[in-house]
């Protein structure tokens, strides 16, 4: 019944394109976002040599596709490093939880929920850098087709340096498991349009962006960041601004740009109590300002940032608060 199992999940006949990959990464995203991912199986435990397998990655915020290499090393420890390049990496996508998921309303309601929703979200937030930007990176990778049968690791290594807790396991199997059957990519084939485009498992993969945070030493409940950048392709330039945010529920963002200024205002939809403005609780919420520029401008400059508190007094002196660029 394994090896079944295994055939079955290499053979999606999913009726919605996509939807059989989403199906993988929707079974376990509990259990990585709140572990850590830290000795977790591939999906399936079980496959054939150049069988398609889904890998847990851990958080990886800061590393996009064409940063890693993903080492293979079968039973016979002969091991083969695949660049994120390769079509055989077929994509390096996040999964987030949803924004009415339990784990979600029983964390910022502090209630159980039935399922322990209160604890598993305080270790969801702790295993996310103490943000509330709760997510977990899949790789999907087709197997070279020459590895041998019995036990084989995956990890995946970024400048030279494995940046999983620990490397993925998984069993390669012979191909006579299925009749008829050889190993083989998955196409994520459907019964109404066949296989997934490369594109479509391409573009759930982060664009490139850039990452703006905040320091200060008093919470506001208001912060106005301006940007200026070199011309968009609407002013003869490259790219068009995009913004966007983690966690819509944590704050109210809205922003415009005009080609070549860009204005974010963040307010936040929570209530500031004395353990955010406690010493202890003040990085945490100033992460929850974070927010994304995306869209491929260029010539970012230093932002200017005007942050008001609850009586719309703009914070100055020792309780200014600055944003940087990453």
């Amino acid at each position: 019944m394994r090896n079944k199992t295994t055939y079955w999940a290499n053979k999606s006949t999913s009726k919605s394109g996509g939807c059989g990959a989403m199906m993988l990464f929707a079974a376990i995203l509990g259990a990585l976002i709140l572990s850590g991912c830290a000795g977790l199986e591939p999906i399936p435990k079980f496959a054939r040599a150049g069988d398609t397998v889904v890998v847990a990655a851990d958080r990886q915020a800061a590393v996009s596709k064409q940063d890693i290499t993903v080492r293979i090393t079968d039973s016979n420890n002969n091991s083969q490093d695949i660049p994120g390049t390769d079509p055989a990496v077929r994509a390096w996508i996040n999964v987030y939880p949803e924004p009415i998921s339990k784990l979600i309303v029983g964390y910022e309601t502090q209630q159980g929920l039935g399922v322990n929703a209160r604890s598993w979200g305080l270790a969801a937030e702790t295993q996310s850098d103490s943000t509330r930007n709760w997510f977990e990176t899949f790789l999907i990778v087709d197997l070279p087709a020459d590895v041998a049968e019995g036990w084989l690791s995956i990890d995946v290594l970024n400048g030279g340096v494995s940046i999983l807790p620990a490397p993925n396991t998984m069993y390669i199997v012979p191909d006579n498991v299925v009749p008829n059957e050889t190993g083989g990519p998955n196409i994520f084939s459907n019964y109404e349009y066949g296989g997934l485009n490369p594109d479509q498992l391409q573009n759930m993969e982060r664009a490139d962006h850039y990452t703006v945070t905040f320091d200060g030493n008093v919470v506001p409940t208001a912060v106005q960041v301006d940007i200026a950048h070199a011309p968009d392709k609407q002013n003869n330039g490259v790219g068009q601004a995009y913004v966007a945010q983690p966690r819509g529920d944590i704050n109210a963002i809205s922003w415009t740009d005009d080609g070549m200024n860009l204005r974010v205002i963040i307010t936040p939809s929570w209530y500031k109590t004395p353990e955010d403005q406690a010493a202890t609780g003040i990085e945490r919420a100033m992460n929850w300002f974070d927010f994304y520029i995306a869209g491929g401008i260029t010539g970012l400059q230093t932002p200017v940032v005007s942050a008001y508190d609850e009586n719309g007094v703009l914070l100055t002196g020792l309780d200014e608060v600055t944003a940087t660029i990453q």
